[in-house]
């Protein structure tokens, strides 16, 4: 997936999987994803979401805003279902200019 992504000296490539409604960091494919790019170097997050079986647009938000360090071309998202709108909702409340290295919506709920 983001194998071909090498780390910079003294920069690691850090990856956030935001998980679906009702699913835990160990849940489903996560650990597979989380082993895979541990293993080709990347600093690998799933985070505990607030309230996984009933998602609160706002909740989701505030975690992503106040867990997550400073976002840049190294951090990289994967979105599975609601975890896409919770990303791309916080990516657009970035200041201008911010970017991240790429997100990965999988599965995404409308």
């Amino acid at each position: 997936m983001f194998k071909e992504e090498r780390k910079r000296e003294g920069e690691m490539k850090k990856v956030y999987l935001v998980p679906a409604r009702g699913a835990h960091p160990n849940d489903l494919w996560y650990p597979w994803v989380k082993s895979t790019l541990e293993q080709a170097g990347y600093v690998m997050n799933v985070p505990h979401m607030p309230n996984p079986d009933s998602p609160q647009k706002a909740a989701w938000l505030s975690a992503l805003e106040s867990g997550l360090p400073e976002v840049d071309e190294d951090t990289y998202f994967i979105g599975h279902s609601v975890g896409c709108q919770a990303i791309l909702r916080f990516l657009d409340g970035l200041p201008p200019g911010n970017r991240c290295g790429g997100v990965v919506l999988y599965q995404s709920a409308s």
